[in-house]
């Protein structure tokens, strides 16, 4: 998904959205991985931001403007109005995007399903301003599938301009699609985690020590747990399956918790492990999304 997103700003689109299942990892990833990621591969030639969106009862301009200053941590106090906080925050993307050797500020937008029209008329404002100053300002609108029905809500209302400049590219976000991905996961939890912070020590090795030196590891259990996954899964759901990422950290934070042991010896059996995912939600969530008929939106880009 970062490649895809680099492909966006190497294109300078002007907007893209990414949508995904809901709490598949894709606010995880909009908070630590993309700007992180990105900064490893473009450094100070590029400016990211990140915005969350928060719905209101009752949008506005000003409301909106205020919600993306408090995002990219500008100060607004002094701001007299709509037109004068707009004017603010496109002159702080434009000294920031200056200051990127690509001229390019990337802002991503958490939570987009909720965005009404007003705000991309405002994000679109935003765009002609700092576009006037010689800087892009892509715009990365990330969020569920709804977000898909705003392109055609655009275009019912005359504002296909609108559809073209932010929805116009598209990307799904995607959970854990294999067993393959599940063991390059656990592989985390044996090997690249660090818990405490600083120690070098993984979250294995830490909650299970002694079978750890024994050569035990989560990933060893990846078969298992997938089966379980695909088990517990609607039949509709199971040539596709696609497990959310908070079903498969939850687990495992369950059994650090609830199973952590000293001994050398530690079995963790199919019925254990079940009985883990079942104290999540993902039975529930699962069939949520069959009766939402997500998994028909769920095309690839």
């Amino acid at each position: 998904m970062c490649k895809q997103v680099e492909r966006w700003v190497d294109a300078r689109i002007t907007g893209a959205y990414i949508y995904g299942l809901s709490r598949i990892g894709k606010s995880k990833a909009v908070r630590d991985w993309f700007p992180a990621l990105l900064r490893e591969s473009y450094g100070d030639r590029l400016a990211v931001f990140r915005l969350i969106y928060a719905q209101q009862n009752q949008s506005s301009q000003l409301s909106f403007l205020k919600r993306i200053a408090h995002g990219i941590n500008h100060n607004h106090i002094k701001a007299s109005g709509a037109s004068d906080l707009e004017w603010r925050i496109a002159s702080y993307f434009i000294v920031r995007g200056l200051k990127a050797t690509l001229r390019q500020v990337v802002l991503f937008v958490d939570e987009a399903q909720y965005m009404t029209e007003i705000e991309f008329h405002t994000l679109c404002n935003l765009q002609n301003l700092v576009e006037d100053a010689g800087v892009r300002l892509s715009v990365i609108a990330v969020g569920t599938h709804q977000i898909q029905q705003q392109s055609q809500t655009f275009i019912l209302a005359h504002n296909a301009h609108l559809s073209a400049r932010f929805l116009a590219h598209r990307a799904r976000f995607r959970g854990i699609r294999s067993a393959g991905e599940l063991r390059y996961v656990l592989n985390g939890y044996d090997e690249t985690t660090d818990w405490p912070e600083g120690s070098g020590t993984s979250y294995t090795k830490y909650f299970f020590p002694g079978a750890y030196e024994n050569g035990f590891r989560l990933a060893n259990c990846t078969g298992i747990l997938w089966d379980i996954y695909y088990d517990l899964a609607p039949p509709t759901l199971r040539n596709k399956l696609e497990v959310p990422m908070e079903y498969i950290a939850t687990p495992m934070e369950i059994l650090c918790k609830n199973h952590a042991a000293e001994h050398e010896s530690l079995d963790l059996d199919k019925s254990l492990l079940t009985k883990v995912v079942r104290m999540t939600n993902y039975v529930t969530m699962m069939r949520e999304i069959v009766g939402a008929h997500l998994i028909d939106q769920a095309e690839d880009s």
